[in-house]
């Protein structure tokens, strides 16, 4: 939830992207969680999400002539 909330809060998803490609190459134990990124950066999806009887549910949004 707090990367979605990171997407929505930046005019520039492309850095969060690759901020996060650096952290990921400077410590090889680490892995992952570059997937939210990947859909609002790459997809330019619009996420929401929210929290009910411990489910996250994500919902992207993006125009079709995007």
């Amino acid at each position: 939830m707090s990367r979605v909330e990171q997407l929505r809060n930046t005019e520039d998803p492309a850095s969060l992207y690759l901020e996060r490609l650096q952290q990921l190459m400077q410590d090889p134990n680490d892995s992952g969680q570059l997937g939210i990124y990947r859909i609002g950066f790459e997809g330019r999806f619009q996420l929401t999400c929210d929290y009910a009887d411990e489910v996250v549910h994500v919902r992207g949004v993006r125009r079709v002539n995007d």
